[in-house]
């Protein structure tokens, strides 16, 4: 396509016998012909210069009927100033192929053939089906039907945008695998904006193709009117204000708006925010909360401006402020003020408690403040706990630390829940005392056991004394976490406790697996010779109790990170049980062990068995001991 760029062979000689070849991108189009500028089309003195082509072969294919002698006569007129006017050539009739070769078969010589003898071709352009006057509406019904897309897609994308006119009918008609290939097409025609012609047929088509649209068709869409010299803002406006259209697409209209780079768009989206069904509200909070752009100030204008607005609406609008808010530092104040107006306005539940959750994404020892002012003085538990709840997961760890404290004491368990798991996270130790007496004092489970896990995480003076009490004593969701803690802070009476807990038989079988699952965390190899014993126990009992089948692998896989010599004969064991679960329990020990003698020609022998679940496990535990 460009003239002044030559191919020119290299070879020695005149070039004689060289050819060029090219492959089509999609099938089902015949060849009609070829448009060639023999020669170098560089200048009027290189094409004198170099030779050029007097004589080609065409060949389409293998057969005699695809192959075509092409003769291009010296120009009777002065060729010179014709340098750059082309040959057309013609098939006898049109010729299916999807591979076009040229072959060098004569030249005329330059005024240089004598010294650099180089023949050139200025270009050549292969002619088929898609070049008759038809051929434009062939291809975009094609590409319509969805068939070998990235190839039609290219060529479609090849065009240009004066076929636009032709392609938007068929787009807007178009559904499925067609459509998206439509649009993948239309997204490679050029990268610059399209002006008004192509805003007239395409802005209805795109609309048109945005209804029901995948979400890689959604993205192909927003990312075409995007490139709209004016994209079609109020029709997508008036989609999403549509009550009779499907919610779906209502969306679909809504992240348009918020993609575009018109300012309105975001005027649009406000004007429906806490409008709507739920599923319309929840998708246009997510869709403004992470939309580009000074959405903060905007949503601060549309509170002062909405005094009376409904608390759906207003509460949307907080979800919205506390998100945008928090990416703009400059404006975290305003917000904040902004929350805090709206919190003490309004006595709609839900307002309250979105301000709350707003309050939580913005940074800083005032956010902080107004969350620990919340918790205090709210007369709404759920509220407080909502606060306590944000203040345990605000990035702020040191300013939260005194509020954490102070809520211990709220008179919500769930506030007191969130309190212990913030104090834990924050790895606030000057707590410790202050937990503990909460725990010895907390009715509730949950609570408490929010309250030792914190203490497990902490580590702190006097920590383990609370944990030891409340293995011996407490509910089993309390004892899970007491165990953990102690195991966390290395106490020294753990392992005890461990193997106390796994030995008994009163305990149930999940508070007996956890037992023997900490004891290898530990790593108390001193604990080996109890474990083995407990695994003999333990295979004898399950044969009453199915749940014990569980603890007896856990056991096991305890022992093997333990005591390699004791885990052996232990696996053996339970290997010699007819029971599915603990043959598979003994071949994952073995597996982990890698025995060379005896424990290798257990598993061998299942990998040869009759048995194909274990022979799978076994040998895939053999592939696993030679890596």
């Amino acid at each position: 396509g460009n003239l002044t760029t030559v191919w020119a062979e290299g070879a020695p000689g005149d070039g004689r016998g060289e050819f060029l070849t090219a492959r089509a991108t999609a099938d089902g189009y015949a060849i009609i012909g070829l448009k060639i500028w023999p020669g170098d089309t560089s200048s009027p003195e290189a094409f004198r210069a170099r030779n050029r082509p007097r004589r080609l072969t065409l060949i389409l294919g293998p057969g005699a009927d695809q192959r075509f002698e092409v003769d291009l006569p010296e120009d009777p007129r002065d060729g010179q100033a014709h340098y750059r006017e082309p040959f057309w050539v013609a098939l006898p009739a049109p010729v299916p192929a999807t591979c076009v070769t040229v072959v060098l078969e004569a030249v005329t010589s330059g005024a240089e053939a004598k010294t650099t003898n180089i023949t050139a071709i200025g270009d050549i352009q292969i002619l088929s089906d898609l070049d008759r006057p038809e051929g434009i509406a062939r291809l975009i019904d094609d590409v319509a039907r969805g068939g070998d897309c990235e190839a039609r897609a290219r060529m479609l994308a090849a065009l240009g945008d004066e076929h636009l006119a032709a392609l938007a009918p068929i787009l807007a008609q178009s559904s499925g695998a067609g459509r998206e290939c439509l649009l993948q097409g239309l997204a490679s025609v050029g990268v610059r904006r399209w002006t008004t012609p192509a805003v007239a047929v395409l802005g209805p088509a795109l609309m048109a193709a945005l209804r029901g649209a995948t979400p890689a068709e959604e993205k192909l869409v927003v990312a075409l009117l995007g490139r709209l010299a004016t994209p079609p803002v109020s029709d997508l406006a008036a989609w999403l204000g549509d009550g009779g259209r499907e919610v779906d697409d209502r969306v679909r209209a809504a992240r348009a708006l918020a993609a575009l780079p018109a300012a309105s768009g975001m005027t649009h989206l406000l004007a429906w925010v806490g409008t709507g069904p739920g599923a319309l509200r929840a998708s246009l909070r997510q869709i403004c909360a992470t939309a580009p752009g000074a959405w903060a100030a905007a949503v601060l204008q549309t509170l002062a401006i909405e005094p009376d607005a409904a608390p759906e609406r207003k509460a949307d609008l907080a979800v919205i402020l506390g998100a945008q808010a928090s990416r703009d530092p400059a404006g975290h104040d305003a917000a904040i003020a902004g929350l805090r107006g709206l919190y003490r306005a309004s006595a709609s539940f839900e307002v309250r408690a979105r301000v709350v959750a707003a309050l939580g994404r913005l940074p800083g020892e005032t956010a902080v403040a107004n969350l620990a002012e919340i918790r205090a003085a709210s007369d709404d538990p759920v509220l407080r706990a909502l606060a306590a709840r944000e203040l345990a997961g605000h990035p702020d760890a040191a300013a939260t630390r005194p509020a954490l404290r102070a809520a211990l004491g709220d008179p919500d368990p769930r506030a007191r829940e969130a309190a212990a798991i913030g104090i834990g996270r924050r790895g606030d130790v000057g707590a410790t005392a202050t937990l503990i007496g909460a725990a010895k004092s907390e009715p509730w489970p949950f609570v408490r056991r929010a309250e030792v896990a914190a203490l497990g995480d902490l580590c702190g003076p006097g920590a383990g004394d609370l944990l030891v009490r409340a293995v011996e004593r407490d509910t089993d969701e309390v004892r899970r976490a007491a165990l953990a803690g102690l195991v966390r802070c290395r106490d020294g009476r753990a392992r005890d406790l461990l193997l106390r807990v796994l030995e008994r038989r009163a305990e149930s079988a999940a508070l007996r697996g956890l037992a023997a699952q900490l004891l290898g965390r530990l790593g108390a190899r001193d604990a080996a010779p109890a474990l083995a014993t407990a695994v003999a126990s333990l295979l004898q009992e399950s044969q009453a109790d199915l749940a014990i089948e569980a603890t007896l692998a856990l056991t096991l896989g305890a022992l093997v990170s333990l005591d390699s010599r004791q885990a052996l004969p232990a696996a053996l064991l339970v290997l010699a049980d007819p029971r599915p679960a603990p043959k598979r329990a003994a071949v994952e020990a073995l597996g982990r062990l890698c025995d060379p003698g005896a424990g290798r020609a257990a598993l061998e022998k299942l990998a040869s068995g009759d048995d194909e679940a274990l022979a799978v496990t076994a040998a895939a535990a053999l592939r696993r001991c030679d890596r």
